[in-house]
């Protein structure tokens, strides 16, 4: 692992969605063949944590990462938090309002990735393929989905994890998907992980050994397994 990478170039733009102005991050030539959404994490941005890993496509010529800050954090954090099926609307908005005529992949950490999986599940011809980062996603009914801003997060996902044989509506992604958990991660543990892995039939595996939630400290860890599955 590079304990000191070289951080990326990030350019900042903004996009009308209706009459907000949303900020977002380009990382890498907006016209590269492999536009990427990447959706962070619960309390946080995508710079304060990913910021070593966008490092590592700074000067790709492949894949362009656009960071969404979701409402409430980071550039956008003048904007109010919303509930959880207004975010899913505002975050369609803003892919459709980016306009790109290739399919979009799509990377979500925790939060972002069940984000993500809803998003999908709306306009899934605008994505190709989807990388799911230790991402906590189970079959929530709706309802247990809205609570996700007033209920500690962590508790949320233990909750659905030890209920999983509860929940019988089935996942639908039919894109090809990569996942990446770690061994040591107890806020979304591997069994779910592996859980989503058997649900989606079009998926694979990656298992980082010894790594927690926090998969941004291992940039590479990370860099390698995406690089490769984007483009292939």
């Amino acid at each position: 692992m590079n304990q000191n990478p070289t951080l990326a170039t990030i350019s900042i733009s903004t996009i009308l969605i209706g009459d907000i102005a949303v900020h977002y991050r380009i990382i890498g030539d907006i016209l590269a063949p492999r536009p990427t959404l990447f959706l962070h994490g619960w309390q946080m941005s995508g710079a304060r944590s990913f910021e070593a890993f966008f490092s590592l496509f700074d000067h790709d010529s492949q894949v362009c990462i656009i960071a969404l800050d979701m409402p409430g954090f980071g550039l956008n954090q003048d904007i109010e938090v919303l509930p959880f099926t207004d975010l899913i609307l505002f975050c369609i908005a803003f892919v459709v309002a980016l306009g790109i005529m290739n399919p979009l992949d799509g990377i979500g950490y925790s939060f972002g990735g069940l984000v993500l999986y809803y998003i999908l599940q709306q306009i899934p011809h605008l994505f190709r393929r989807i990388v799911f980062l230790t991402v906590p996603l189970l079959p929530f009914e709706r309802t247990f989905s809205h609570t996700f801003s007033t209920k500690n997060h962590q508790s949320l996902y233990q909750e659905a994890g030890q209920q999983l044989e509860l929940h019988t509506t089935p996942l639908s992604v039919w894109h090809p998907v990569l996942m990446i958990w770690g061994t040591r991660d107890v806020v979304v543990p591997l069994h779910i992980g592996r859980y989503i892995n058997a649900a989606l039939p079009n998926s694979r595996m990656v298992i980082l050994d010894g790594a927690d939630h926090k998969l941004y400290h291992d940039p590479q860890a990370l860099y390698l397994p995406i690089k490769q599955f984007l483009l292939s």
